[in-house]
C-alpha cells in the first residue's frame, strides 16, 4: 500500500491518497451513528460546522476562520461566528 499512497494532506482520502467523494464520507458517518445507536444526523458538513463553531468559541478572529475554511464570502462565516459568539456571551453572562 505504501508504494501506491501519496500523502496529499487530506484527512479523508482513498488508499492512494486522492480525495474521495463526500457521499462516501457521509455514508461512513451514517454507518457509525447507526452502530452507536445515535439518532443524530451527522454529515461532512456537520463536521465543518462544528469545526467553525469550535474556532469561534476559542475566540479566533473571523478573518482567520474564513482563511481556514476558505470562505470567500464573509457573510457565510459571519452568520455562524456571530451565532456562536452570542451564544458564548449568554453562557458566560457577558452583555
Amino acid at each position: 500500500m505504501k508504494a501506491k499512497y501519496t500523502d496529499r494532506g487530506f484527512i479523508f482520502c482513498a488508499l492512494s491518497g486522492n480525495t474521495i467523494q463526500s457521499n462516501r464520507i457521509n455514508k461512513a458517518l451514517h454507518e457509525c451513528t447507526t452502530e452507536l445507536k445515535s439518532n443524530k444526523h451527522v454529515t461532512s458538513h456537520t463536521l465543518r460546522h462544528t469545526y467553525i463553531s469550535m474556532l469561534a468559541e476559542l475566540g479566533m478572529s473571523l478573518k482567520v476562520i474564513m482563511n481556514r475554511v476558505r470562505h470567500s464570502n464573509s457573510n457565510t462565516s459571519l452568520k455562524m461566528y456571530t451565532y456562536v459568539t452570542d451564544k458564548m456571551k449568554k453562557l458566560w453572562l457577558i452583555n
